[in-house]
């Protein structure tokens, strides 16, 4: 099976979500990487199917996705990267958010073994709430 259709597959198990879906298309010791981390609590690098699943798990304790949209899809060997965009509302403050994204990834043996997301960490940030504030110091 080629790349593109394997993450093509996982995007179409998440949009029903069916994360077992997903998690039956990764490799035991898969690296996901998804910014943001502290901030936004989901976040971070998880390895090994259970690490993708609480990724999972943590994201649907925080937010809820009203569009999810996969658009252009670019594939070179075992890589694949994704442009998208969605939108979605914090579960517990109830803050509308949206982004572009990219997502890279890597499947080899027809297993994802890499998992990369891009997006705008700063407006899922505000919307949960996390978003912490950056003391800058002034050059004396």
């Amino acid at each position: 099976m080629e790349a593109v259709e394997v993450v093509k597959e996982c995007y179409e198990a998440f949009g029903r979500g069916d994360i077992a879906g997903v998690l039956s298309r990764v490799s035991p010791d898969v690296s996901w990487i998804d910014p943001g981390f502290p901030d936004v609590p989901y976040a971070g690098v998880r390895n090994g199917r259970d690490g993708v699943a609480d990724f999972f798990h943590s994201l649907r304790v925080h937010v809820e996705f009203t569009s999810f949209e996969p658009g252009t899809f670019i594939a070179s060997g075992p890589d694949v990267v994704v442009f998208g965009h969605f939108a979605g509302v914090d579960r517990h403050t109830g803050t509308r958010f949206r982004s572009d994204w990219a997502m890279r990834w890597r499947v080899e043996d027809g297993l994802v073994t890499l998992h990369q997301a891009y997006a705008d960490t700063s407006a899922i940030a505000r919307a949960l709430g996390t978003l912490r504030p950056v003391l800058v110091e002034a050059a004396g």
